[in-house]
C-alpha cells in the first residue's frame, strides 16, 4: 500500500500572504492600476453571479412528481411535505402545480419521508424516499377521495431509476462506505470501486485509468469545490474518508455544468451534522505480526511492515437546533513500510494530520450557508524499490489550506440560485530523503535502475481559488413540455510557483554502471498562472411523461501567464536583478455540445434507454506552456571520454532560445457517445447494460522543428534483428521545440458495461460491475505509462510502434469485474467484502539506443500489449464485524479488514523493460500480502 507524492518533482518559490492577494496581484509585481482592473474583474464577476448565474456541483437530490385523482385527472393545489433527519430547517412544504406537478430541490442525500395531503381525500404518507447526489426521484401519486381522516403510509418503495438523466454514475451510499473494507486513501478508494476505473498499481495509490483516460484527466469534487492541481490536472487536497457522507463517479455523460476533464468525475458530499449530538472515535491498526508474506522462497526481504496506525476523532450536532449544525473531524495516520526486496531498516514512511470543520446554516426559510475549512500537514515518500533504494528516493513534506462556502437560495417554489467561493493553497517540497539537496542522481539506461541521489528537487508554493454559481429553474408547460433549465458561469485561477534544480546542478546518464553522459543545469525560480472561466448552459426537456432530452452547450476560455521573477545564481543566492514574465503565452476557446436522451421503454418508469454525446475539452496546465518560463537556464551536456578519463563538452541548449508555442494550438478533444438500458429488476436493485465509445485527439507536443534525421540501422540485442531508428544529424545544441498538435498521437476507447446496484433492505446491499474494453492508440511518451494530452514525444523514435492505432494503452483493460456488498447476520454481526478482478496493464520491451547524433535514448520495440502484460489482478478484500449496543448513545463496533485475503502475488510494476538487462520483466512491486487491519470505532 505505497502512497504517491501530491504531484512529484515540480515546484514553486515564494509564500502568498494570501489566495486573493496573490490572485490580485498575479505575478507578484504587476503594478498598482493593472491590480486594480484585476479587483473590478473579480467583483464584477462575483457581482454577476449574485444576480443571477450559478454553479450547482450535484451536491444535492431533487423529489419531483406528479399528483393525479383515481380517474386519471391531474390534481392542483395538493399540500406535499418533505421532512428528513438531514434537512436542516424543519418539515419543507409546497403546492402542486396547475398542472399536478410539485417539485423539491437541493435535498441533501438521506432518507425521505414524504406526505401528501388535501381536505376531503386520504392523505398519503411515502416513507423511506432514498435522496443522492445528483439524482432526481419521481414519485407518482394518486389520491382517493374519503370520508374519513385517512393516512396511508408506504414504505420501502424508492425508486432505484432516475428517469431525467441520460448520464452513466455510480452512487456510494454512507452504509456502503462505511461497511466495505477500504485502504482509506481519500476518494481513491470510492474512484476504483466504480466500473471501467482500473487500478494501474496498488489499491492504495493514485494512479488509475478512467475509461481509457489518465488519472490526471479526471474532475476531483469535494463538496462541489474542485481539488484538482493545475500544475498538471492531479488531485491535491486528500481527506480522511470517515468525513464522507456520500460518494459517486460520474463516468460518461456528464451534462454542461462540467468541462475540463475527459475522464471521470468524482464527486463527494461531507458530513454535516443533525439535531442530535455525536461523536466517533475510531482506531485502525496493521501489526506486523499480521502481515503474510507473499514474495518468491529465495526472497531475503518480503514485503514487511513496520508501524500502521491511523485514528480519527469526529465531533457533530446542533448549535442551535434546525438553525445551526457543526461537524468536525482529526485524523492522526503514521505509517512505515517495506516492498519486497527492499532492506526494512530503510522503510518507506509516511505521516498525516488532518483537521475538518463545516458548519451548516438555515438563514432564512429560503437561504441556506454552508461553509468547511480543512488542514493537512504532511510527510509524504517516494516508494522505495530494488531499482530506487533510500539515497535516490525522495519525500515530500507539506501543508495546505482549504475554504470553501456555498450559499444555497430558494428564489420561488420553481428557481434556486446556488453560489460558491472557495479554494485552497499549499506549500509543498520534494527534496532527498536523506535531505543532501548536493547529491546528484545516476540513472543507468541500460537497466533504468538509479543510483546516489534525486534528479532534481524543489521547494514550491501553489494555490487555486474559484468562484461558481447556477440559477435553476423548472417551467412547467412551457414550448412543448416541462423544462428544467440551468445557466452558470465558472471562474479558477490557479498558481504555481518555486525554485527547481537539478541535485548538486548536475543529473548523470550511466550506462552498464559506467560514465556515459553528464547534464548541467543551474537552479532558477519559476513561477505561472492560470485562469479558467466557463459559461453554461443545460436543459432537461420532458417532451412527454416518456421522453426526457438532456440539451447543454457549455463555452471554456482559458489563458496562461509566465512570471517575472527574481534570478539567482548557481548557489541559489538571489543576484538582484529579475526576469520578465510572459502575459498570455497560450489562450484556448472551447465549445462543449452535449445532448443526452431518456425514454421510458415501460409506463411503470422502471425500465429506460439511455443515450449521451458531448464533447469534452481537457483543461490547460501549467505543464503544457512551463518549458517556455524565461527563467529556465541551458542545459550543458558532456560525454565520457575513456582516453582522456573525464567528461568532454558535447552542445548545450538554452530553452529561452530553443522554444516558442505554434499556431492554432488546440485542446486535446475527447467525443463520447454512449447507449444503454437500465432497469429496475425489483425493489431496490437496478441493471444497467450501457455501450461507451470515446474518441481523443489534438495531443500537443513539444516537436522538434529544426533537427534534421535520417534512418539508421540498429542491432536489436534481445531479439536479434536490426531495427530502424532515426538519428539527428544536426546539432543538439540547434534543436528548436514548437509546441504543436500531433495528428499522429490518438486514441479510442470501447466498452461494454452491465453494472448492479442493490440499495439496503432486507439486511444487504450490493454493487457490482463487468466490463469488457479495448483501449488503443498512440501513448503520449516513450515510456509506459504516458497517455495523457500532453505529449512527451519530440521526434520520430517516439513515434516507433507508437502512432496511429498500433497498440494498447496502458489504461487497456480486457475484462474488469467488481462486486463489493455486506450482509447484516443476527447478533449484530455484519459481513463485507470488496473482490476486484482485471487483466493486468499491457506493457512493450524497450531497446536502448546509443551512439546517435542526439544522445542515447530509448524506443519501444513492438506495440505495447502484441507481447508483454503484467499480470491479472484477483483481489479480495473481507470486513467482519461485531456491534456492541450500550445504554443510550454508547456503541462499539470491533473489525478485521483482511486485505488481500487469498494473498496474491500479482506484478505491478517491472524492473526494467530492456531486454538483456538483469531485472527484465521481474517485478519491482508486487500486490502487498494479506494482511489485517484491526477496527475499533466507539460511538457516543
Amino acid at each position: 500500500m505505497s502512497m504517491p507524492q501530491k504531484y512529484g518533482k515540480k515546484g514553486k518559490i515564494r509564500k502568498l500572504k494570501s489566495v486573493l492577494f496573490q490572485f490580485i496581484l498575479k505575478e507578484g509585481k504587476m503594478d498598482f492600476k493593472k491590480s486594480m482592473v484585476r479587483v473590478c474583474v473579480l467583483l464584477v464577476l462575483v457581482l454577476t453571479l449574485a444576480i443571477g448565474s450559478s454553479y450547482a456541483q450535484r451536491l444535492t437530490g431533487t423529489i419531483r412528481g406528479t399528483v393525479k385523482d383515481d380517474a386519471g385527472d391531474i390534481f392542483p393545489g395538493v399540500t406535499v411535505e418533505v421532512q428528513s433527519p438531514s434537512l436542516i430547517g424543519g418539515i419543507k412544504s409546497a403546492i402542486t402545480t396547475e398542472s399536478g406537478v410539485y417539485l423539491f430541490r437541493a435535498l441533501p442525500p438521506g432518507s425521505y419521508t414524504v406526505t401528501f395531503s388535501l381536505q376531503g381525500f386520504q392523505t398519503i404518507k411515502r416513507e423511506n424516499i432514498v435522496v443522492s447526489m445528483g439524482k432526481t426521484i419521481t414519485i407518482d401519486i394518486i389520491l382517493k377521495l374519503t370520508t374519513l381522516e385517512e393516512t396511508v403510509t408506504v414504505i420501502g418503495e424508492s425508486p432505484v431509476v432516475d428517469v431525467t438523466k441520460s448520464g452513466i454514475s455510480a452512487t456510494f451510499s454512507q452504509e456502503l462506505l462505511e461497511n466495505l473494507p477500504k485502504t482509506r486513501f481519500t476518494y481513491i478508494d470510492i474512484l476504483l470501486w466504480a466500473p471501467g476505473i482500473s487500478a494501474d498499481e496498488t489499491q492504495g495509490e493514485e494512479w488509475h485509468s478512467s475509461l481509457g483516460s489518465a488519472y490526471w484527466s479526471d474532475s476531483y469534487l469535494v463538496d462541489g469545490l474542485d481539488t484538482s492541481f493545475d500544475y498538471n490536472g492531479t488531485t491535491w487536497v486528500w481527506n480522511n474518508p470517515d468525513i464522507y457522507q456520500e460518494g459517486e463517479v460520474l463516468s460518461i455523460g456528464a451534462t454542461a455544468e462540467y468541462g475540463n476533464f475527459q475522464g471521470a468525475v468524482v464527486n463527494v458530499v461531507t458530513k454535516s451534522g443533525s439535531n442530535n449530538f455525536a461523536g466517533q472515535l475510531s482506531t485502525y491498526i496493521i501489526p506486523s505480526s499480521l502481515v503474510a508474506n507473499n514474495a518468491p522462497a529465495e526472497e531475503e526481504y518480503p514485503y514487511s511492515i513496520d508501524h500502521w496506525y491511523d485514528f480519527s476523532l469526529e465531533l457533530s450536532g446542533p448549535l442551535k437546533k434546525d438553525k445551526i449544525w457543526f461537524y468536525s473531524n482529526f485524523q492522526y495516520k503514521r505509517y512505515g513500510y517495506s516492498q519486497q526486496g527492499t532492506n526494512p531498516d530503510f522503510p518507506t514512511e509516511a505521516a498525516y494530520n488532518r483537521g475538518f470543520l463545516k458548519s451548516t446554516m438555515q438563514l432564512t426559510e429560503r437561504h441556506k450557508l454552508v461553509t468547511s475549512y480543512q488542514y493537512e500537514w504532511y510527510d509524504l515518500p517516494d516508494v522505495i524499490t530494488e531499482a530506487q533504494p533510500y539515497e535516490a528516493c525522495a519525500k515530500e513534506p507539506g501543508w495546505y489550506h482549504v475554504l470553501n462556502l456555498m450559499l444555497t437560495s430558494v428564489l420561488s417554489p420553481n428557481a434556486i440560485f446556488e453560489l460558491k467561493l472557495g479554494g485552497w493553497y499549499a506549500h509543498d517540497e520534494w527534496v532527498p530523503m536523506d535531505g543532501n539537496l548536493d547529491e546528484p542522481q545516476h540513472w543507468d539506461g541500460y537497466d533504468e535502475s538509479v543510483s546516489n541521489g534525486i534528479w532534481g528537487w524543489t521547494i514550491a508554493d501553489a494555490s487555486r481559488i474559484q468562484a461558481n454559481a447556477t440559477l435553476s429553474y423548472y417551467a412547467d408547460e412551457f414550448i412543448k413540455g416541462n423544462h428544467d433549465f440551468k445557466i452558470g458561469v465558472q471562474y479558477s485561477y490557479g498558481h504555481y510557483a518555486g525554485v527547481y534544480s537539478y541535485s548538486g546542478n548536475v543529473a548523470y546518464y550511466d550506462y552498464l554502471g559506467d560514465p556515459y553522459y553528464a547534464y548541467y543545469m543551474d537552479p532558477y525560480n519559476y513561477g505561472a498562472s492560470v485562469s479558467k472561466i466557463g459559461v453554461f448552459v443545460e436543459d432537461a426537456w420532458s417532451v412527454s411523461d416518456r421522453l426526457t432530452f438532456n440539451l447543454g452547450l457549455r463555452f471554456d476560455h482559458q489563458n496562461g501567464d509566465l512570471w517575472e521573477v527574481d534570478e539567482i545564481d548557481a548557489n541559489r543566492d538571489p543576484t538582484g536583478q529579475t526576469i520578465q514574465g510572459i502575459s498570455n503565452v497560450l489562450a484556448w476557446n472551447n465549445w462543449s455540445p452535449r445532448l443526452g436522451l431518456v425514454y421510458q421503454l415501460t409506463p411503470d418508469k422502471k425500465t429506460i434507454l439511455r443515450a449521451n454525446y458531448g464533447h469534452y475539452y481537457e483543461g490547460m496546465y501549467l505543464s503544457t506552456f512551463f518549458r517556455l518560463s524565461p527563467s529556465a537556464q541551458p542545459r550543458n551536456a558532456y560525454y565520457w571520454d575513456e582516453d582522456t578519463g573525464q567528461y568532454e563538452f558535447s552542445w548545450t541548449w538554452d530553452p529561452r532560445e530553443g522554444l516558442a508555442v505554434g499556431d492554432d494550438i488546440k485542446g486535446s478533444l475527447c467525443q463520447q457517445y454512449s447507449l444503454g438500458i437500465s432497469r429496475e429488476l425489483f425493489a431496490d436493485f437496478g441493471l444497467e447494460v450501457t455501450f461507451i465509445y470515446k474518441y481523443t485527439k489534438n495531443f500537443m507536443s513539444w516537436w522538434n522543428t529544426a533537427a534534421e534525421f535520417v534512418q539508421s540501422d540498429y542491432l536489436d540485442d534481445y531479439s536479434g534483428e536490426t531495427i530502424q531508428v532515426w538519428n539527428q544529424t544536426t546539432d543538439p545544441g540547434d534543436d528548436f521545440l514548437t509546441l504543436k498538435n500531433l495528428p499522429d498521437i490518438k486514441q479510442k476507447y470501447k466498452g461494454l458495461f452491465i453494472t448492479l446496484q442493490k440499495r439496503l433492505s432486507n439486511n444487504w446491499q450490493m454493487s457490482g460491475s463487468f466490463v469488457i474494453s479495448k483501449a488503443y492508440g498512440a501513448a503520449t511518451s516513450d515510456d509506459q505509462l504516458g497517455q495523457g494530452s500532453f505529449s512527451g514525444i519530440n521526434n520520430p523514435n517516439g513515434l516507433i510502434n507508437n502512432s496511429g492505432y498500433e497498440g494498447l494503452l496502458q489504461s487497456d483493460r480486457t475484462y474488469m469485474f467488481k462486486l463489493q456488498g455486506s450482509y447484516f447476520l443476527p447478533y449484530d454481526f455484519s459481513i463485507s467484502a470488496s473482490l476486484m478482478a482485471q487483466s493486468g496493464r499491457p506493457i512493450a520491451r524497450t531497446v536502448y539506443v546509443e551512439d546517435m547524433g542526439q544522445g542515447p535514448f530509448s524506443v519501444l520495440a513492438e506495440p505495447r500489449g502484441s507481447n508483454w502484460r503484467l499480470d491479472a489482478w484477483n483481489v479480495l478484500d473481507l470486513r467482519i464485524e461485531k456491534a456492541f449496543k450500550f445504554s443510550g448513545r454508547f456503541g462499539l463496533k470491533i473489525a478485521a479488514d483482511i486485505f488481500n485475503l487469498l494473498n496474491s502475488d500479482t506484478m505491478i510494476e517491472t524492473l526494467t523493460t530492456r531486454g538483456l538487462a538483469e531485472g527484465f520483466m521481474e517485478p519491482a512491486r508486487i500486490i502487498p500480502p494479506r494482511r489485517v487491519q484491526l477496527v475499533a470505532r466507539f460511538t457516543f
